[in-house]
This record gives C-alpha cells, structure tokens and sequence, in this order.
C-alpha cells in the first residue's frame, strides 16, 4: 500500500481558536479521504485532571516541562505506531500543540539543558512535523471575542495571552513550514485560511471560500463520478441551555468509524457576529448526548459525496432522513467566481 502520514502541530495563544481548528481539520480534511488522528493537548491533560500548573520554582517549573516534553513525544510516537495498523493510505496526525511549545514557559539555558538531558536538538524536533500553524490569540487584534470558557486549564489575562502568544510564536522559528493565522479576518475566515494552509503543506488541492447550494431535481448517477469520498453524516440538535444556546452535535464517519462534534454559536458585544465553539467528542459522548435531544427537531441523517473537479471541490448530499432532495455544493475563492458544474 502506498501510505502517506502526515504530522502537523496546531499551537497557539490562549483563546486563538485550537479547540475548533482541530475540529474543522477533522472534518474537512476526512472530506479528502485522510484519516485524521488527533493527539491531545498534554499541559491540559495534566491540569485539567487536577495537576498543578508549573508556576512555581524555576526547578519545579523545569521538571513539569520535561514530563510535558516526554509525553509530548511518547504519544506522538505512539500514535505514528498506531497509524501504520490503519487501513487507510492516506493518515493525517493533527497534534494539539507540538514538542517545541515547551520553550515559551522557560528560559533559554532551561530549555537547552532540557534538550541536552534527552539528547534532542531544535532540528530534531523540527524534524517531526511536516508543518506547524500558529492560531494568534484573540486578545490580539480581536479583543471581544477573547474567552477562555472552552478550556478549564487556562486563566490568563488578555495582556498574559499576549505575551504568551508571541512566546510561543517564537518557539518554533526556524521551523521550515511555520505558519501563523492571525485575526486579520473573522473566525469563519481565520478557520478557512487555516485549512487552506494545511492542505498546501500535506499536498491537497486548497478548499475554496464561498458556498454556493444547488437543489437537484434527481439524483445523479454515481458511476459518472470522478473519484470520490462518501462520508455518513447524523445531526442532532440538543435543548437549549441555561443561556439560551441549543448545541449541535454530529456524528461522521466511514466504515464504522465515527467522528463526533458538539457545537455551540453564542452572541457577542459585537453586533451580528456570533463566535462558534466546536469540540471534538468521545463517540460515548455523543450516545449520551443523543439520548438527551430535543425531541421537537428532527434527526438529521445523509450521505455525503466529496470529490474534486477541475480544480473545485464539491459536496453532494443525498438525505436519508428527512426526506429532501440531494442538495449540492460548491466552495468559491470569490463571490463573482464562475461555477461550471460537472
């Protein structure tokens, strides 16, 4: 088999968008036929669970980095294990954040004796990913949506955010495919150009922009198809919470592996913008979840088409449940784009 694995780190400052970046890189890059891995946040893994964050003595703050770093690889290095039992030809391992992160929470004479106990170098850590997308922190450039209630294990202060986004940013220059997002455009924006730069480091025709919906009178014979990826998809809407929100969850996947989302819009103080929290969930979760839906609002259930032609990207759903006819879409680079259709 012609395998290709890919390991790309997604860091960033507080606030910067991780949480849903690596949810939308589950879905949009599975629509190209990768299986996506995703290897957790360590430091959140740790103080989430009740560890106390390394804020201590500088010795103290060295030895909960280096346990950091340690895991940081092991599970990397599993997970590469892991990915050569998988059928697929095509594995995307989508660490959240990467061995270098460490740097930003020490000194330099720290961070060079941590490398030199376990006989690394920059390059060697460099060498691990074949890219590396900084997510700049909300606190910089889009102040009102800076909000840290998607993630229990941080706490820091616009100014702190900051910092500690430039820190990081600096922790991997030199690496040869670093590229960081800022906030020059809204969310919806800063995740597209995220996955267009994902997709030129792993070597996959960009995605588009702008959505434009086509309703089919019928359905199309797939056998005239160019190649293509069918992915499951079920939607659910869940009551809405003590502030109003009604969350979405969906379950995706092929061949009886599942991906799960939750997603929530909320409002903000700025008028007509709504920020949007996605999370990956456990398929369990997701089981749970389902039990507890709103009973008023149907269950979504369809089979998506995803394939590439001349250049563009489309989606064609057909609709299990309800009952609706295919519906199909394409992604545009701009709103006067020409759509030649298949």
């Amino acid at each position: 088999m012609d395998r290709k694995t890919s390991v790309i780190g997604i860091t960033g400052g507080p606030g910067g968008g991780k949480t849903t970046g690596m949810s939308r890189i589950t879905q949009k890059l599975g629509d190209y036929g990768y299986r996506v891995l995703t290897v957790p946040e360590v430091a959140t893994l740790f103080i989430a669970n009740g560890v106390p964050a390394p804020e201590f003595s500088p010795e103290q703050i060295f030895e909960m980095e280096r346990i950091f770093l340690e895991t940081q690889l092991f599970l990397e290095d599993e997970f590469l294990h892991q990915a050569e039992n998988i059928g697929n030809s095509k594995i995307l391992i989508v660490c959240d954040r990467g061995a270098l992160d460490v740097r930003a929470y020490m000194d330099e004479p720290q961070f060079n004796r941590l490398l030199d106990a376990r006989g690394l170098s920059k390059v060697s850590l460099w060498r691990r990913y074949d890219g590396v997308f900084h997510l700049v922190t909300a606190a910089n450039g889009a102040e009102a949506f800076y909000t840290l209630d998607n993630n229990k294990a941080r706490r820091e202060s616009p100014e702190e955010a900051r910092a500690l986004d430039s820190k990081t940013q600096n922790a991997w220059l030199g690496h040869p495919h670093l590229k960081v997002i800022d906030n020059s455009t809204d969310f919806d924006g800063k995740m597209r150009r995220l996955i267009q730069s994902i997709c030129r480091v792993v070597g996959i025709p960009v995605p588009l922009e702008i959505e434009r919906k086509f309703l089919l009178g019928s359905e199309p014979d797939q056998r005239r198809f160019p190649p293509y990826e069918v992915v499951v998809i079920e939607q659910a809407y869940l009551l809405r919470d003590e502030r109003g929100i009604r969350p979405r969850i969906r379950k995706r996947g092929q061949d009886g592996s599942w991906s799960c989302f939750e997603t929530k819009k909320t409002g903000t103080e700025v008028p007509g913008k709504r920020v949007e929290i996605e999370r990956i969930i456990s398929l369990r979760e997701y089981d749970q979840l389902m039990a507890k839906r709103d009973l008023s609002r149907r269950v979504i259930r369809k089979r998506r088409i995803c394939f590439l032609w001349k250049g563009q990207y489309f989606e064609l759903d057909f609709f299990e449940e309800p009952n609706h006819p295919p519906i199909f879409e394409i992604e545009l680079t701009e709103e006067n784009d020409c759509v030649e259709l298949p």
